[in-house]
C-alpha cells in the first residue's frame, strides 16, 4: 500500500473508523478509552492533518483520546515536512507517540526536542527484561529516559505476569500485549466494553508508582 500510494486513502478511512469506534467503545463503556493509530512515512507527507482534524470531527472524539504512533526511523528523519506535520498533528491536540523505540538511531541530545508524548518501549528489549540485570538494563534506560523528559512510557509485546511486574517495578506508566488480551475485531470488542463499564472488570494496566 505504502509502495503504489494506497496507504494515503487507506489511513485516512483507518482513522476515521478508529475514532468512530473508540467513541462508540467510550459510550459503551463509560470509560476515557483512547485508540493509537500507527502512521507511515509516506501518510507524514499527504494531508495527514486535513485528515486527522476530519476524524475528529465526525467522531467527536476528544483529540486527546487519540495517539498516533510513529516509527523511530520516521520521526528521526529530521526531514522539515515530516516534523512539521507532526507538530501540527500534536497542535490538535491528539497525543504522539514513538514506537519501537530503541530499535532505530535516535540522539539522546535530540530526544527532548521532539514533540512527543509517549515512548514505546520496543518488544525486543520486554521479551528478555526477566532474564537478569544485563538483559533488563536498556528497557530499564528506555523508561528513565522517559521519566526524565516527563514521557508516558509504554512496554510492547508484554506476555507473561512476570514480565508486567518486571516493567511495573521498573517505573513503566502501562503495557501492552498477548498477557493483558490477543487481537479481537470491533464487534467482540463491543461486548468487552459493556463488561469494562464494571471497574471491577476493567483489563489490567501496570499502574503508576
Amino acid at each position: 500500500a505504502e509502495e503504489t500510494g494506497q496507504i494515503v486513502p487507506l489511513g485516512a478511512w483507518v482513522i476515521l473508523e478508529a475514532t468512530l469506534q473508540a467513541k462508540a467503545l467510550q459510550q459503551s463503556s463509560g470509560r476515557p478509552i483512547s485508540v493509537n493509530v500507527n502512521l507511515s512515512a509516506r501518510q507524514l507527507e499527504s494531508n495527514i492533518v486535513d485528515q486527522v482534524r476530519d476524524a475528529l470531527r465526525q467522531s467527536e472524539l476528544a483529540p486527546q483520546h487519540l495517539v498516533l504512533e510513529i516509527t523511530e526511523t520516521t520521526l528521526m528523519s529530521q526531514e522539515e515536512n515530516i516534523m512539521s506535520r507532526v507538530e501540527e498533528l500534536r497542535a490538535l491536540g491528539v497525543r504522539i507517540a514513538i514506537d519501537d523505540f530503541g530499535t532505530g538511531y535516535s540522539s539522546l541530545g535530540y530526544l527532548k526536542q521532539l514533540p512527543i508524548d509517549i515512548i514505546k518501549v520496543d518488544r525486543a528489549f520486554v521479551s528478555c527484561i526477566t532474564d537478569g540485570p544485563e538483559e533488563s538494563a536498556l528497557a530499564h534506560a528506555i523508561i528513565k529516559l522517559a521519566h526524565i523528559f516527563n514521557l508516558e512510557a509504554v512496554g510492547e509485546g508484554i506476555e507473561t505476569a512476570e514480565q508486567a511486574e518486571a516493567l511495573r517495578q521498573l517505573g513503566c506508566h502501562s503495557g501492552q500485549g498477548f498477557y493483558f488480551c490477543r487481537p479481537i475485531d470491533a464487534e467482540e470488542l463491543m461486548k468487552k466494553a459493556v463488561i469494562w463499564a464494571d471497574p471491577q472488570s476493567a483489563p489490567a494496566v501496570i499502574p503508576v508508582p
